[in-house]
C-alpha cells in the first residue's frame, strides 16, 4: 500500500536482503518495471548482482538517477507544463553571459564589475557566468523560497536583480516553480499522476536535499516509496557533537566546564560524531515525514580492531575514560592499517606487495572482494598503469580495472581533439603539431604507420621547422613578416626536394631544396601534407570568434575531417558528437547571439568531457580502483585507500564568496569538506575483513615526516585511546613507515616488519649492500674468430673502428644497436646556431672559400636553409664567420698550392686481409685532412690510417707528408719508413676487436700515450690524466658517458693493463712521427 517506508542497516548486504524480498512480491503486469533510484552506476550494478544472486536475474529493472524521476514527475502536471530547459545551469551560464555585462552599470553590481575590471576578456566572463549559473541551479534546489520571492520582487541584492532580469518578469517553469505546481496539485482530491511506478525504491543513497525528500514524500501518498538508507549506529545519534564542537560551545559560553554533560553534551562515540553530520542530517529529514521504520542491525563483534571500531559505532559507545576500559588485542591482528610512503608511485608498490600478502594468507579472498580508491583515482592512474600493468603477464599478476577516469583524462579521441583546439590557439609549434600527428585516431585518418611519424619527424627537423605557419602569421603576432623556420618555408623545400632531386647546392626561386627524399618516400609526405592543409584550415576556422549555432557546425566539421575512430573509441566518438549537439541546443535554448572565441569553446569542451565518464571498470574486473565519491558504501572484504594526505582529504572545496547558501546554511545543505568525511566513516563500516590506508608519509627529498589526512589521525587518536596492545605501541603497530625505494635492505631483514614479492628488487637489494661488487664485463669471454669474409675490410670500416672500436663489435658483428634517444623538437629559433650547425656552415664555408667560390653567395643558401639567427643578427653571424674562415683559408693556401684536390684509390693485401677503399684529399705538398673545429683524437686516428696507407702505396722514391689543419691547432706526418708494420699492428687490432671489446677511448687514450711520452715512464701521471678525460667534470662530457662503452664494460674500470697497452700499441707511433706545424 501507499506509504513511506524505511529501512536502516549498518549493513548494506541485509538491505538487499530485504530488497530482494519485496522485489520478489510480482508487479500488476509482467510488462510493469521496477523502479530503484540510485545515485551511482557503481551501485546500479552492484545491485543488480545482488539481486541476481538471490532471486536468479535481475531483469525489467530500471535505474534513474534521483533529477530523472523528477522530470517524470514533472511530466505529469498537465500539458505545456515542463521543466524550462533555459534555466539548465549549462543555458544558464550562455543567458547570464549575454545579460550580465549590460547589469554592470547599476551599483548593486560594484563588486561583479570591479572583479571583471573595464576591460573584461569573454573567457573570464564565462567563467564568472558558469559560477553564477552553478549557483542559481543551488538555489532552485536548496532555496526555492528565496527564488520565489526574488521573482515577487523582493531583494535588492545584485543576485536577485540578475535573476528577475533573466526571469523578464514572467513565472518560467523551473525547478523551485515547478515543485511549487507538483505540491499544489497533489494536494487536489482528483489529482492522479499517471507517470509514477507501482511502487518506487531509493537504495543506497546518503544525502538528499530537502526538495527531493519532500517531493518523493508526496509521492508515497500514491504508491509505496521504499527508502534504504545505510545507517551506521542504532541508538538515536541526532544529538550527539563532535569533541571539537564541544570546545567551541564552551568558548562561546565563556564559562568553563568540567565535563560536556554539564553543558548537557553528548558526544558518544567520538568519530560518528566527528565523520558523521551528513548521515545524521539526511536521517533526521527523513524522520521528520514520519516514515514506517525497519531497522535490520547486525553487530560486527569485537573479534577484530576493525570490527571493534564498527561496533562501537554501532552501538554509540563512547572513548573508554580510563586504561581498564579498553580491548586488548593481539599483535596478529592486522584488520587495520596505515602505510607511510614517500610518492604515489611507491604506494601504488606497497598496494601490490600488500595486496600478494592478502591473497597468501587467505586462499578464499579474491580480487574482486577489494576496491582501492583515491580522493582523484586519476592522479594514480599512470602509477597503476605501470605496477599493475606490467605485470600482466607474471605469474603475480593481479587483474584490475579503474573506473571513474574521463574520456578528457582517459580516452584517446577526446584529448586529440582538445590538443586541436590548443594548436589552434597557438603558435604553430613543430613539437604540437607532430604530437597531434602522432594521436592514434589521426594516425588512422592520414594512414601513418610509426615508421611514417619517425620519417616525418626527420623531415622537420632537418629542414629546421620550428614554429609558425607562415610569415603571415609571425607578422600577425607583431613580428617581422619573415618565413624562415615556418611550416610553409619547410613544406615548400620538400616539395621542391622531390620535385627537383640533386639540386640542394643551389636556390629555385628563393627556396633550397630538401634533397634526401626517396620516391617511396611520397605516399607519407602526400598524406602528411593533406594533414598540415586541413590543420591550417581548420585553426583558421576555429581561431576566428563566432556565434554559438556556428561553433557547433565548426566542430563536428573539425571532427570529420581530422579523425577516425575505431570500434574501441566509438562510444568515445558518440559522446563527443554529443556533446557538440549539446552547444547547438543550449544555443537554442538561450537565444545566445554574441560572438564567442575559441577560448571559451576549448574551456566548455574542456569541462564537459571531464565529467563525461569512460564506460565501465566499478565491479567489472578483478580489483576494482576507483575515486573516494559519495554512494560508494557498496561492502567489500578489502577497502583500501590510496593517497590520504593532509592536504588532499577532505578535499578542500573553493568557496564562492557570492553563494548565499554557503553564507547561510541550513540542515541539508551540501558540504563537500562534511561528505568527505562521511565517506570516510562509510569506507570504514563498509569494510567486512581488511581496511587499509596508504599516505604520502615522508618527503622524497629529505625524509622529512608529513602528517596524514586528519580523518587518519583522528581514527588513530580514536584506536590508541580504545584499544591496548601488549608489549608495543599501537601506533607503531598500525602505521607501517615505509623506504624511498622497493628495493631497500630493511625489506629483506626479518626483525624490520617490511617485504616485498620481488626477486628483483633482492637483487637490487644485495647490489646496494655490496656496494663493491660491480655489475660484470659484457663479454666474459672472446667470440668465435671472425668469418674470412670479414677480412675484406674497406677503410672506412677501419677508420669507424678506431674511432669506436666497442660501437663497431656490438653493430655490425652482433648487431646490435643501442637505443639513442631521440633529439627534442625545436620549437624556437635558437639564438645561435646549433654545435651541428655551426659545423656544418663552417666546413661549407672553407670548402667553397679553398674552391675560390664567392662566399658572399652561399649566405641566401644557409638562410634558405634557416641554419642561420634571422635577420640582421644573421647578417652579423655570417660575416664574423667569413673573416674567420677567411683567416684559416690563407693558412692552408701554401699548403694546397691553389691546386684542386684529388684521390688515391687503395687495393691492398696486408696480413692475410684485403684493404680497399679511397683516401685524400691529396695536393702537390701532400695528404691533408682539415677542418674549422677543434682536433680530436679522432681526427689523429684518421689522418694517421691514411698516412700509413698512402706510405705504404708510395714506397720507393716515392714519400708522402700530411697535414692536419684545426681551428686551434696544425700538425705535420713526416713520411714513415715502418709504415706496412704500423699498418699491420691497425689491422691486427681490428681483427681482435671482432672477438672482444677494445679498451680504446680516443681522447683517454691519447691523453695517457701523451703524458706517459712527455715524462718519459711517470705511469701514474699518465694514468692520472687519462682519468680526467674519461670521467668527466661538470663542464665536460666525458668519454665514459658513453653507452656503449658503459654496455661493455660495466661497473669495471677499463683503464686496466690492457687499456695502457692498446693505448701505447696504437698511440705511441703516431705520437712518434707527429710533428706541431
Amino acid at each position: 500500500m501507499a506509504g513511506l517506508y524505511l529501512y536502516t542497516s549498518n549493513r548494506l548486504e541485509r538491505l538487499a536482503d530485504i530488497l530482494a524480498e519485496i522485489v520478489s512480491q510480482p508487479l500488476s503486469s509482467p510488462f510493469e518495471k521496477e523502479v530503484i533510484v540510485v545515485q551511482s552506476r557503481g551501485m546500479e550494478r552492484w545491485i543488480r548482482m545482488q539481486l541476481a544472486q538471490r532471486l536468479g536475474v535481475c531483469a525489467n529493472t530500471e535505474f534513474p538517477f534521483p533529477n530523472a524521476v523528477l522530470r517524470i514527475l514533472f511530466s505529469s502536471l498537465g500539458k505545456g507544463v515542463e521543466l524550462d530547459s533555459s534555466y539548465e545551469p549549462s543555458v544558464l551560464a550562455w543567458r547570464i553571459m549575454d545579460i550580465l555585462p549590460q547589469c554592470l552599470s547599476r551599483p548593486e553590481f560594484h563588486e561583479i564589475r570591479d572583479y571583471l575590471g573595464e576591460e573584461a576578456g569573454e573567457i573570464k566572463l564565462y567563467q564568472l557566468s558558469k559560477h553564477i549559473a552553478s549557483c542559481f541551479d543551488q538555489y532552485l534546489v536548496f532555496r526555492p523560497d528565496m527564488v520565489l520571492r526574488w521573482e515577487k520582487g523582493q531583494g535588492r541584492h545584485w543576485q536577485a536583480v540578475l535573476w528577475r532580469k533573466l526571469t523578464r518578469g514572467k513565472e518560467p517553469l523551473h525547478k523551485a516553480r515547478l515543485k511549487a505546481i507538483l505540491d499544489e496539485q497533489m494536494h487536489e482530491p482528483d489529482f492522479s499522476p499517471a507517470s509514477l511506478p507501482e511502487r518506487l525504491f531509493i537504495f543506497g543513497i546518503s544525502s538528499l536535499p530537502p526538495y527531493h525528500l519532500e517531493i518523493f514524500y508526496q509521492v508515497s501518498r500514491f504508491v509505496p516509496v521504499h527508502l534504504f538508507v545505510m545507517n551506521p549506529c542504532k541508538e538515536y545519534w541526532f544529538d550527539i557533537v563532535s569533541e571539537r564542537q564541544v570546545d567551541f560551545i564552551v568558548r562561546e559560553e565563556g564559562v568553563r566546564y568540567d565535563t560536556p554533560q554539564k553543558l548537557h553534551l553528548e558526544t558518544g562515540n567520538p568519530l560518528l560524531a566527528s565523520m558523521g553530520r551528513l548521515g545524521r542530517d539526511f536521517l533526521s529529514l527523513i524522520l521528520e515525514f514520519d516514515p514506517q521504520g525497519h531497522t535490520l542491525f547486525e553487530d560486527p563483534g569485537t573479534s577484530s580492531m576493525l570490527s571493534m571500531v564498527q561496533s562501537n559505532i554501532l552501538n554509540l559507545r563512547p572513548r573508554p575514560s580510563a586504561e581498564g576500559g579498553k580491548i586488548t588485542i593481539s599483535q596478529r591482528d592486522r584488520s587495520i592499517q596505515v602505510h607511510s610512503c614517500h610518492s604515489r608511485l611507491r604506494e601504488v608498490e606497497v598496494l601490490y606487495d600488500n595486496l600478494l600478502a592478502l591473497f597468501e594468507e587467505d586462499s578464499g579472498l579474491a580480487p574482486k572482494d577489494i576496491v582501492v580508491m583515491a580522493p582523484d583515482i586519476v592522479q594514480y592512474a599512470p602509477f597503476i598503469e605501470a605496477v599493475f600493468g606490467s605485470r600482466r603477464n607474471d605469474h603475480r599478476a593481479i587483474p584490475y580495472s579503474i573506473a571513474d577516469r574521463s574520456y578528457g583524462q582517459g580516452g584517446q579521441l577526446a584529448p586529440a581533439f582538445v590538443q586541436l583546439l590548443e594548436l589552434a590557439e597557438g603558435r604553430f609549434a613543430a613539437s604540437a603539431v607532430l604530437s597531434f600527428a602522432e594521436r592514434a585516431p589521426v594516425k588512422r585518418k592520414f594512414h601513418f604507420s610509426e615508421k611514417d611519424l619517425a620519417l616525418i619527424r626527420k623531415w622537420v627537423m632537418d629542414t629546421r621547422i620550428y614554429w609558425g605557419v607562415d610569415a603571415t602569421m609571425k607578422a600577425a603576432l607583431g613580428l617581422p613578416e619573415s618565413k624562415e623556420n615556418t611550416w610553409r618555408a619547410g613544406i615548400e623545400r620538400l616539395l621542391l626536394g622531390y620535385a627537383l632531386p640533386g639540386k640542394e647546392e643551389g636556390l629555385f626561386r628563393g627556396i633550397l631544396p630538401y634533397d634526401a627524399i626517396e620516391s617511396e618516400e611520397s605516399v607519407t609526405l602526400g598524406n602528411f601534407l593533406d594533414l598540415f592543409e586541413i590543420l591550417v584550415r581548420t585553426a583558421s576556422m576555429l581561431s576566428q570568434p563566432a556565434p554559438l549555432l556556428q561553433w557547433h557546425d565548426r566542430l563536428t566539421q573539425a571532427l570529420e575531417d581530422l579523425f577516425c575512430p575505431e570500434e574501441l573509441t566509438e562510444h568515445e566518438y558518440r559522446t563527443l558528437r554529443g556533446i557538440i549537439e549539446g552547444l547547438k541546443d543550449e544555443a537554442q535554448a538561450s537565444s545566445y547571439r554574441g560572438l564567442i572565441p575559441l577560448s571559451v569553446i576549448k574551456s566548455y569542451l574542456s569541462e564537459r568531457l571531464a565529467e563525461a565518464g569512460l564506460r565501465g571498470g566499478f565491479l567489472s574486473e578483478g580489483v576494482t580502483f576507483c575515486s573516494l565519491l559519495p554512494m560508494r558504501s557498496i561492502p567489500f572484504e578489502v577497502i583500501y585507500l590510496l593517497g590520504m594526505n593532509h592536504d588532499a582529504y577532505p578535499r578542500r572545496e573553493k568557496e564562492l564568496g557570492f553563494d548565499l547558501v554557503a553564507s547561510k546554511p541550513r540542515r541539508g545543505d551540501r558540504s563537500r569538506r562534511n561528505d568527505d568525511r562521511y565517506l570516510f566513516l562509510e569506507a570504514i563500516v563498509s569494510a567486512r575483513r581488511r581496511f587499509i590506508i596508504s599516505y604520502i608519509g615522508q618527503s622524497d627529498t629529505d625524509n622529512s615526516p608529513i602528517p596524514p589526512s586528519p580523518v587518519v589521525s583522528e581514527l588513530l587518536d580514536y584506536l590508541e585511546g580504545s584499544i591496548h596492545l601488549p608489549g608495543k605501541e599501537l601506533r607503531d603497530h598500525i602505521v607501517v613507515t615505509h623506504r624511498l625505494q622497493p628495493f631497500s635492505p630493511a625489506y629483506f631483514r626479518e626483525d624490520s616488519g617490511l617485504f616485498t614479492y620481488f626477486e628483483e628488487n633482492l637483487e637490487a637489494a644485495r647490489s646496494a649492500v655490496s656496494p663493491n661488487k660491480a655489475r660484470p664485463r659484457l663479454f666474459d669471454q672472446d667470440l668465435p674468430q671472425a668469418p674470412q669474409e670479414w677480412k675484406k675490410i674497406p677503410i672506412e670500416n677501419i677508420e669507424r673502428f678506431l674511432s669506436n672500436p666497442v660501437k663497431f663489435l656490438l653493430k655490425e658483428r652482433l648487431k646490435v644497436s643501442l637505443a639513442q634517444e631521440a633529439p627534442l623538437i625545436a620549437d624556437q629559433e635558437p639564438a645561435t646556431p646549433s654545435h651541428l650547425d655551426d659545423y656544418q656552415v663552417n666546413q661549407r664555408m672553407l670548402k667553397a672559400r679553398l674552391s675560390k667560390k664567392d662566399l658572399s653567395r652561399l649566405y641566401p643558401l644557409f638562410r634558405a636553409s634557416g641554419m642561420l639567427p634571422h635577420g640582421n643578427v644573421g647578417v652579423v653571424d655570417y660575416e664574423r664567420r667569413r673573416s674567420a674562415i677567411e683567416s684559416f683559408s690563407e693558412s692552408l693556401h701554401t699548403l694546397m698550392q691553389a691546386s684542386e684536390p684529388s684521390f688515391l684509390d687503395v687495393d691492398i693485401h696486408l696480413g692475410g686481409c684485403h684493404i680497399f677503399g679511397r683516401i685524400g684529399e691529396f695536393f702537390p705538398s701532400g695528404l691533408a685532412h682539415y677542418r674549422y673545429a677543434r682536433v680530436r683524437a679522432k681526427d689523429h686516428l684518421r689522418l694517421w690510417l691514411h698516412h700509413l696507407i698512402g706510405n705504404l702505396h708510395m714506397s720507393g722514391d716515392n714519400t708522402l707528408t700530411s697535414y692536419l689543419c684545426g681551428r686551434d691547432e696544425q700538425w705535420i706526418y713526416p713520411p714513415v719508413e715502418d709504415a706496412q708494420e704500423n699498418l699491420e699492428q691497425i689491422i691486427m687490432l681490428y681483427l681482435r676487436g671482432l672477438q672482444s671489446p677494445i679498451p680504446l677511448f680516443p681522447d683517454t687514450s691519447l691523453e695517457y700515450a701523451r703524458i706517459l711520452a712527455e715524462r718519459k715512464g711517470s705511469e701514474e701521471a699518465a694514468l692520472r690524466a687519462a682519468r680526467k678525460l674519461w670521467e668527466g667534470s661538470p663542464y665536460r662530457r666525458g668519454e665514459s658517458e658513453d653507452q656503449y662503452f658503459k654496455v661493455c664494460f660495466g661497473d669495471t674500470d677499463p683503464l686496466d693493463e690492457t687499456f695502457t697497452e692498446v693505448s701505447q700499441y696504437i698511440f705511441s707511433p703516431l705520437l712518434a712521427c707527429r710533428q706541431r706545424l
